[in-house]
């Protein structure tokens, strides 16, 4: 199952037969695009806003185990690499930046934070 979206990278999101993945501590696995660890609930939530077709529409075509292609048009679709987040005990948990994105952030962070400046 893949979700296409609008972007220049042709980056989709879809499932994945290696499920053992998402219990690895590095993500950076991929070749670009997104795995999902729950597509058919996302699914879901996307055709719950759909005026074509319905979850329980998915459900049959999903279990006829041929191809399908079901048009959506599910808005902006944002993708957030986080690298430090809170998981449900309240601990937070960090990553390593693969992407070297926190570098970008904190300079954007200090020079806001400069004496001087607005804040």
């Amino acid at each position: 199952m893949k979700f296409m979206f609008p972007n220049e990278h042709a980056i989709y999101l879809h499932e994945t037969p290696a499920d053992h993945l998402f219990h690895e501590r590095l993500h950076t696995l991929s070749h670009g695009c997104v795995r999902l660890e729950q597509p058919v609930e996302l699914a879901h939530i996307l055709l719950r806003e759909s005026s074509t077709h319905s979850p329980s529409e998915f459900d049959v075509l999903l279990a006829s185990g041929e191809e399908h292609v079901l048009p959506l048009d599910p808005g902006p679709v944002y993708l957030i690499h986080q690298t430090v987040w809170v998981d449900e005990s309240g601990v937070p948990t960090f990553t390593p930046d693969v992407y070297d994105r926190n570098t970008e952030a904190r300079q954007a962070l200090t020079s806001a934070m400069a004496p001087g400046t607005d804040r």
